[in-house]
């Protein structure tokens, strides 16, 4: 059972505290923070936006609740969020300009549900069932293939260092 954002208060390495949880969700699966935002990829509730500026005090935000569309995973920076779900498009483009209010705001770009995504600079890298792809959201509202390759199988997870993707 997934119970959504949980805040856990990790000063005393020895003594983890589990703080709160923050939303209930049924199915939380991926979160991205920037600037004091948490975003939240939900399979049954969509997009949803936390303010954790005052991470004793978090507070929901907004989203945009999405029937039937199954959100795996989200990066979000300035104004825009990116959210990959089933069914297509794969990945989605979010004006989150007004957090209480989210906007779909485009979509495309990739050729796979992601399973994982990271953001940097105006490029996403994202990993999903049999591919590896790159995307350019320098124009979020029109998200474009860069590049891509083949992956065998399912992914759970990804992380990259430098110019390396890891992908499980």
């Amino acid at each position: 059972d997934m119970v959504g954002l949980a805040v856990l208060d990790v000063s005393n390495i020895n003594s983890p505290v589990y703080d709160t949880t923050l939303m209930s969700a049924m199915q939380a699966r991926d979160v991205w923070l920037d600037r004091g935002r948490a975003y939240i990829a939900d399979g049954a509730a969509g997009l949803r936006i936390l303010d954790v500026t005052d991470p004793g005090q978090p507070t929901e935000l907004g989203g945009l609740d999405s029937a039937n569309l199954d959100v795996m995973s989200v990066v979000a920076r300035d104004s825009f969020a990116f959210a990959g779900g089933w069914p297509g498009p794969p990945m989605r483009s979010i004006q989150v300009t007004d957090p209480s209010h989210p906007v779909m705001a485009g979509g495309g770009g990739a050729q796979t549900v992601p399973a994982d995504m990271v953001l940097r600079d105006t490029l996403i890298y994202l990993a999903g069932r049999l591919r590896f792809n790159v995307v350019n959201v320098a124009r979020p509202r029109q998200p474009t293939l860069a590049g891509s390759c083949v992956l065998s199988g399912e992914v759970g997870d990804m992380a990259m260092v430098g110019d390396t993707a890891y992908v499980t």
